[in-house]
């Protein structure tokens, strides 16, 4: 009877436990947002046209996430104002170390300045603006937005790749410079290393490589890059309606709105000697190597880069007068940052496992995926 006392007195006590720290963790964000109570009436102005006179926190709840380098929580806000009740967003983000959040800082203001030089045609290509940042603390505070990552989000697909094109060429902007192709030899020299390669294998990556690497050496394809853009990072928010249209003439309603997309967490902004198509390689790999291992193709990923790059065309003829084709007159290098990008994850997976064989079925995936996107071109 005592011990069974005694084990209900701790799930007692660890229940208690867990509310008191909800609450303790509810009150320092609380805390947090309340120092922001200047940017919230201006949020609230936004959508009455007035400015509230007093803002009251009525609830404030939060999802946690975990990113590369820091904890993320996304918070709700419940508003109570002299004008009604109002929900917002705030995104807080802890990062690993006071230089990584001088650096993210310093990332997002070059992104929107670059976002804002684009026409207003374009205004739907965002980033979401940091409010406040403090090295000491190691926090980062950015508006809330709300909507679904690339790979949630249900819209249509074609769409989303154009969309997510123009959203890329706008991050590199109108840079045309010689690629640091090197770089890349040696990055891809240090891979490979580590890999399980019979010796024909060697000599198909050998080739290849030295392919690629003569279209790199050709091009005037740097940038910089955001060395981070996967499809967790591009997030599809809210349609905005788009007015002053001659509904007379339209042919398509869908272009009455336009969807709003934002890159998120530019922990990483690489140099002007980058080459443009390490993004677009890291985008389309970890996809283009699911459709490999359930189907044994590449077809439809192939389908969503040339989408992908209808649309990042459309933005770069607009800010450069030229096209890709300009920049790469010899090809395009994407298979071979796929290729990397593959190989990269193969040698994480070796060093994870730890001589555990179980992960080799899934190495020798990307090792063949990798050498066939160095063989083929995709574009």
């Amino acid at each position: 009877m005592e011990k069974e006392m005694t084990r209900q007195d701790e799930a007692w006590n660890g229940k208690a436990n867990e509310i008191r720290e909800k609450m303790r963790y509810t009150e320092l964000l609380t805390r947090i947002v309340s120092c922001f109570e200047d940017y919230l009436k201006t949020a609230v102005e936004k959508v009455t046209q007035s400015r509230p006179r007093f803002i009251t926190f009525n609830d404030v709840t939060s999802i946690r996430k975990m990113g590369r380098t820091g904890k993320i929580h996304l918070v709700s806000l419940n508003l109570g104002t002299d004008a009604g009740s109002f929900k917002t967003m705030l995104a807080l983000k802890f990062s690993s170390s006071p230089q990584k959040v001088i650096q993210e800082a310093e990332n997002s203001k070059i992104l929107i300045s670059r976002l804002e030089q684009l026409p207003d045609d374009f205004d739907n290509l965002k980033t979401p603006k940091l409010i406040y940042s403090d090295p000491k603390s190691h926090l980062l505070i950015y508006e809330g937005i709300i909507g679904q990552t690339y790979t949630e989000s249900k819209i249509e697909r074609m769409f989303k790749a154009k969309t997510a094109g123009k959203l890329l060429a706008a991050i590199h902007g109108s840079q045309t410079d010689r690629i640091d192709v090197e770089k890349y030899k040696g990055l891809m020299a240090l891979v490979l290393i580590d890999l399980p390669l019979s010796d024909q294998h060697k000599r198909d990556i050998s080739l290849a490589v030295d392919f690629s690497l003569s279209k790199m050496r050709n091009s005037i394809g740097g940038s910089l890059i955001f060395a981070d853009f996967h499809m967790d990072n591009v997030i599809f928010g809210q349609s905005i309606k788009r007015d002053n249209l001659d509904f007379s003439v339209l042919k398509d309603m869908s272009a009455v709105y336009k969807q709003n997309v934002y890159i998120i967490d530019p922990e990483y902004l690489y140099p002007g000697d980058s080459d443009r198509f390490e993004d677009i390689g890291t985008f389309f790999a970890y996809p283009c190597l699911q459709e490999f291992k359930r189907f044994g193709t590449v077809n439809e990923t192939r389908k969503d880069i040339l989408t992908f790059l209808l649309g990042y065309n459309q933005i770069l003829k607009l800010i450069v007068r030229k096209d890709l084709a300009d920049l790469y007159p010899h090809g395009v290098p994407i298979g071979f940052h796929m290729a990397y990008n593959l190989f990269l994850g193969a040698r994480e997976l070796i060093r994870k496992a730890r001589g555990d064989e179980k992960v080799l079925p899934e190495v020798e995936d990307r090792i063949l995926l990798g050498i066939h996107l160095l063989q083929n071109d995709l574009v």
